[in-house]
């Protein structure tokens, strides 16, 4: 990667023709409704499906670290389209004979330099079911770090210029509204949605405030031979795998009076502050 010496300029914007196309192309579609009237409609496909049937896989991820709350990191590109800087999740294309699950892993070291561990893997979803067959696959991926580990390097293509973001998860939603207020700056679709839900869910009180130590039941967790607590300097809001993880790995949650904790498999994540896990 090449060090940024300027700020992007779209210099022409042209009509491309079909057959010159590489990555996408233009189809018309011929279709009869619900009420048995004909119907015409423009839609964009790629040409780079694989077998999977599946376009691109994004990479929701989560960094624990042993004395900082969770965080999760995002990355900010120039995305010709827009004319813009995006604020993203790492994401990337699927390879014709890879798995959602395989790219991910290699996406992430590749976007960010971090090692990540698959978590889950959505079913295929709609990226924009108005103007394209697009599609995509969520892999939820969790990063270990260590107390002083080093920002990794990169690995990136020739023309990618990315720069990568730590966000506490407790400031994601603020902070991403700060981001679109930015000259030429705009937030993805996917990752502000997840972080509005968060933030919803917070502001309506569905997820409970701990405010005294915890212990977790050992025969609600996948540990059964362990306790976990989580001891609180001040209040915090405890959200873990129902933000974190889609139905394809349930959460687990205990229930201690007006108290709640919310986990998987072995993990408490914290997007508070001063929340230890034992």
């Amino acid at each position: 990667m090449s060090h940024k010496t300027q700020e992007p300029v779209i210099t022409k914007l042209s009509d491309l023709p079909i057959e010159e196309s590489k990555w996408v192309t233009l189809k018309k579609i011929e279709y009869v409704d619900q009420v048995g009237k004909e119907r015409t409609w423009e839609v964009a496909t790629r040409k780079t499906r694989g077998k999977s049937g599946v376009d691109a896989v994004a990479m929701g991820n989560i960094l624990l670290h042993p004395s900082k709350p969770a965080s999760t990191l995002l990355v900010i590109q120039y995305r010709p389209p827009l004319d813009a800087y995006t604020i993203e999740w790492p994401a990337g294309l699927i390879d014709a004979e890879e798995t959602a699950e395989e790219a991910a892993v290699r996406e992430f070291k590749e976007e960010t330099g971090y090692d990540c561990k698959v978590l889950s893997v959505s079913p295929a979803q709609a990226a924009d079911p108005g103007m394209t067959n697009a599609n995509m696959q969520l892999a939820m991926v969790e990063v270990q770090l260590s107390e002083n580990e080093e920002e990794p390097e990169q690995r990136l293509d020739d023309g990618e210029h990315i720069q990568r973001e730590v966000i506490p998860l407790a400031e994601l939603y603020e902070r991403l509204v700060e981001y679109s207020k930015r000259e030429r700056t705009v937030v993805a679709a996917k990752l502000f949605h997840f972080a509005a839900g968060m933030h919803f869910a917070q502001t309506q009180n569905i997820l409970r405030r701990v405010e005294d130590e915890v212990i977790i039941a050992r025969e609600k967790t996948d540990v059964p031979q362990r306790q976990r607590s989580c001891r609180v300097g001040v209040s915090v809001d405890l959200i873990a795998a129902s933000a974190m993880l889609p139905a394809t790995l349930p959460p687990r949650s205990a229930f201690f009076g007006h108290f709640e904790i919310i986990f998987v498999q072995t993990s408490v994540y914290s997007i508070g502050n001063n929340c230890h896990v034992a």
